[in-house]
């Protein structure tokens, strides 16, 4: 429908914006932005955006060295795959 089409383009770009933030290292706002995004992709039940959201906000812990952290968002990105062997390979290559 048009609302699930509105989520997915905003959470698109909450995605893309926190990617650039983490590339420019604000990590407080990457964050931020992806957060947003994975509440807009929980809400519709999009897993595949889950699941590469939360990839972003574990390289953003592991770039600031919260390895813990980062490895504990990976393995919630691995789980939210639904076995997507497209998306579950884009999140192997980045362990």
């Amino acid at each position: 429908t048009h609302k699930v089409t509105d989520y997915l383009v905003k959470a698109g770009l909450l995605v893309a914006l926190g990617e650039l933030e983490n590339l420019r290292g604000n990590y407080k706002r990457s964050r931020y932005y992806y957060s947003e995004a994975l509440l807009f992709f929980k809400k519709i039940g999009c897993k595949r955006g889950e699941a590469y959201t939360l990839l972003g906000l574990g390289r953003l812990e592991y770039y600031v060295s919260n390895f813990n952290s980062a490895k504990v968002l990976y393995q919630q990105a691995l789980e939210a795959t639904t076995r997507d062997p497209k998306c579950e390979a884009t999140i192997l290559h980045n362990l």
